[in-house]
Parts: structure tokens; C-alpha cells; sequence
């Protein structure tokens, strides 16, 4: 079997960290919408963030190579594409699944713990933060909060024929430690897998506002 040097190089960006950390760390420290406009230097940056200057640029620079920012004769601006990124762009990056702050984020980050779950069967989450996702929701107005307000549209539902994958194992979304470790998943028709319904973002408080 002969390899694909196009095929390697798509997975090694899959694969790769750095990039999915930085999206995420740009976003926390709300980058993109500082970057609006005529930008500014790293140095300022970092001494606005309180962060190091040193690492601070080379995350600018690694978000320069991914197209987010480029440089300016004084630093950084944020680029059209980066501009998706932007807390008014409504595509729920900020607020929901980049933050590492928002209670998704949070979520997002308990993957590391995938190894872990599939050699045990038992949630990452609890594994990662030490409590499960509605204790710390319940300890946490913040999280709560973000939880809350996170989505636009806080219930969803698919009516189609449901993948074979999903049918043969409604339980995995749950026991792996992402957000959906707290979704509402009813499957109807199982048998031939005719049509699925799922409801996201679906606390407490999201079933007495959406019955």
C-alpha cells in the first residue's frame, strides 16, 4: 500500500494541537476583537493581558499562519476570516465552544480524557475536573450562565434517518466527557433506523423553559 504525501499532511493538521489550543486561547483572551481595525503591537498586548510577551507572539504568529491575524507595520490585525471569531459574530465560537472559560469549553477540553473513557466505559469529565458537569454548574454561576445563554436556539431537533453508528451506540456522546454528556437523546424507530430525535443543551432549567 503506497502512502499519499497530501493525505499525511491532511492528517498532521488534523491531528495537531497547537492549532485547536490556540483557536481556543486567542478566543479567551478575546484576541480577534482586540485585533479589530488598525490592530496593535504584541508588546501592548501582553501588557494589557498581563501575559508574556514572548509567547503571546508566537501564538500571534502561529495565528498569522492559520490566517486569523496578519501583521501590520505595527504589529497585528485581525483578518476578514478572523473576524468569524469575534464575539458579535454570532456563530457561537465566543460564547460556546472556544471559550475555555464557558461551561462547552470546559466540556470541549474533558477529550483528553477519551483514552480513558473508552478503556472504562466511565465519563472523562468527572475524570478531568473532579465533579460532574451539573455539580459544577451547580458551583459555578458562571458556568451556569454561559451554559444557560450559550445557544441561540437551545433546543434542537433532527428529524432524518439516524446513522447506523449512532443507533448502535446512543450511549457513547454520553460517557465520553463533552457536552453532550448532558444531552437529552431519544431515538425512535431504532429498529430500522428510520428517524432520530435529539435534543441539546437540555439542564434543568433548559426542560422548564422548553417542555
Amino acid at each position: 500500500m503506497g502512502y499519499n504525501d497530501n493525505e499525511t499532511d491532511a492528517l498532521r493538521r488534523m491531528a495537531g494541537l497547537a492549532t485547536l489550543m490556540t483557536l481556543r486561547v486567542a478566543v479567551t483572551l478575546g484576541l480577534p476583537d482586540r485585533l479589530l481595525g488598525d490592530g496593535a503591537a504584541a508588546d501592548q498586548l501582553a501588557a494589557e493581558l498581563n501575559v508574556s510577551p514572548v509567547t503571546l507572539g508566537i501564538l500571534l504568529d502561529h495565528l498569522t499562519t492559520l490566517g486569523v491575524v496578519e501583521p501590520t507595520s505595527t504589529g497585528y490585525r485581525t483578518t476578514e476570516f478572523g473576524a468569524n471569531l469575534c464575539a458579535d459574530a454570532g456563530n457561537g465560537f465566543t460564547n460556546m465552544l472556544l471559550h475555555l472559560d464557558s461551561a462547552a469549553g470546559r466540556a470541549e477540553l474533558a477529550f483528553v480524557e477519551l483514552a480513558y473513557s473508552i478503556a472504562t466505559g466511565r465519563a472523562a469529565y468527572p475524570r478531568r475536573y473532579g465533579q460532574d458537569f451539573w455539580a459544577d454548574l451547580a458551583e459555578s454561576p458562571y458556568l451556569r450562565e454561559s451554559f444557560e445563554t450559550a445557544s441561540p436556539y437551545p433546543t434542537v431537533h433532527a428529524n432524518r434517518r439516524a446513522p447506523e453508528s449512532i443507533s448502535a451506540s446512543p450511549r457513547m456522546f454520553a460517557d465520553i466527557g463533552h457536552i453532550l454528556q448532558t444531552a437529552s437523546c431519544e431515538f425512535l424507530d431504532r429498529s430500522d433506523r428510520r428517524s432520530v430525535t435529539v435534543t441539546l443543551w437540555n439542564s434543568p432549567t433548559r426542560r422548564a423553559q422548553h417542555p
